[in-house]
């Protein structure tokens, strides 16, 4: 048994349940491809009949299902469905719609760990804005004002960081030539390492992504 049984007691789960499965079958394999990139939209597909409130509750759904395939395994998970009481639809379908979803290739199953072990234990930037804002001095011995330009960084996590997901701060014009000679330099360790270690302790995907990266 897995957490799919406890989950199934609670009607908000059960009612986003049965509308997933409900979903025509040729939409399955876009939402497996957007689930496998971890890349489901925040609004409603086109091709979905759904609003977005509706839609929010099929993809919390989704994140669940592949957790518990991923924490407790697709086959148990599968049995779960099966035995699911009150489904009220074909219940071999059901877990046939759910196996499409769910199952991935080897390849994919590799990507998926290594994406794990590299989002894992700290709060993950996944994506960056920057601004370029011009604020006004007063100019010397009653000169016209002048602009000074400074730029305005923001930053998108994965999870809350000090209460909010994004994080907005100013960098002076000096340390934006620091910020770049340390990525770099980071950038390079990174390679120097690498090209030392035994190449079996390096996934062959991680090393394509490096090296795409120069």
């Amino acid at each position: 048994m897995t957490s799919f049984s406890e989950l199934w007691d609670l009607g908000t789960f059960r009612k986003a349940f049965q509308t997933l499965i409900d979903l025509p079958e040729a939409s399955l394999y876009g939402l497996r491809e957007a689930l496998q990139r971890e890349d489901l939209p925040i609004e409603s597909p086109d091709n979905l009949d759904l609003s977005n409130d509706d839609w929010l509750k099929v993809r919390a759904v989704l994140r669940v299902l592949q957790n518990i395939r991923e924490d407790e395994g697709l086959a148990s998970l599968l049995a779960d469905i099966r035995e699911a009481p009150d489904l009220r639809r074909d219940v071999d379908l059901a877990a046939l719609k759910v196996e499409t979803l769910l199952k991935v290739s080897p390849e994919t199953e590799q990507r998926n760990m290594i994406r794990r072990a590299q989002y894992a234990a700290l709060p993950v930037l996944e994506n960056l804005s920057i601004e370029v804002d011009f604020r006004a001095v007063k100019g010397i011995d009653g000169g016209g004002p002048t602009l000074v330009p400074v730029f305005v960084f923001r930053l998108h996590f994965d999870e809350p960081v000090g209460g909010s997901e994004a994080i907005a701060f100013q960098v002076p014009e000096k340390i934006t030539d620091v910020v770049l000679r340390r990525l770099q330099r980071a950038k390079d360790l990174r390679a120097s390492v690498m090209q030392e270690l035994p190449s079996e302790l390096i996934h062959e995907f991680v090393r394509a992504e490096v090296a795409k990266d120069g």
